[in-house]
This record gives C-alpha cells, structure tokens and sequence, in this order.
C-alpha cells in the first residue's frame, strides 16, 4: 500500500490519479449516499468523499475517499490489519461509484484517510 503522510500546515493537493486530456473540473460530493445492485445483491452505503473528473461533460475518473478515526501505527502489522479489515468495504465502494458513474474500475482511485495518525493509503 502507498503510505503518505500529511505534515502539520501543509495541504494535500487532489489530482486525478491517471493523466487525462485537459480541460478537467472536479466535482467533490461530501457524504455521498448510494443503492445500487451487484450480481444478486442491493447494497448501500454512504461515501465519505467522493470527487468525479470531468472532462467537458463526460465523467472521465473518480477518487474516493473514506475516512477512519482507529488509531493505527504510520506503518507494520496494525496499519496493514486495518487495511485488510476495510479492503473488502473499498472495493464494493468501486464497484458502485464503477456501476453507478459509467467508470471502468482502473479509472478509479480509493484512498483510507487515517484521521489519527494523519496517513493517506491507497487502497
């Protein structure tokens, strides 16, 4: 997993993941609420940041974004039990915003922000 650390007073800044022909705008939606179908299944949930790349008026990628308040060491067993415990919640994540936005799931990136500790993980 790719690990970042956010330092005090700095910022982050949010850009696609995967190069995609300019112009792009973004969209961020903030607690996201979603139902949709997989196979035989209804699932649900709700999407703590959700931010769709636009180019023109075509959804081209999606960076989602799940917040976590555990308290996690910045690296070794604990931050990678953490991860295998959510891994399965972030890919039903993908899987919806894929279905539901027209995405291929490489167009879409997943991210657990770890609150405590202050870590980014790609997931």
């Amino acid at each position: 997993a790719d690990v970042l650390r956010r330092e005090s007073g700095t910022t982050e800044e949010l850009t696609p993941r995967r190069s995609l022909a300019l112009p792009q705008t973004a969209r961020v939606l903030r607690e996201y609420p979603f139902a949709c179908r997989l196979g035989q299944t209804l699932i649900s949930g709700v999407i703590d940041r959700l931010v769709l790349w636009f180019n023109a008026d075509q959804i081209v990628a999606a960076d989602l974004l799940d917040f976590k308040t555990d308290a996690v060491a910045e690296s070794g067993e604990s931050l990678e039990a953490r991860m295998a415990d959510y891994r399965q919640q972030i890919e039903t994540y993908r899987r919806a915003v894929s279905q539901l936005f027209g995405l291929r799931p490489d167009r879409i990136s997943a991210r657990l922000v770890f609150l405590q500790p202050g870590l980014v993980v790609s997931a």
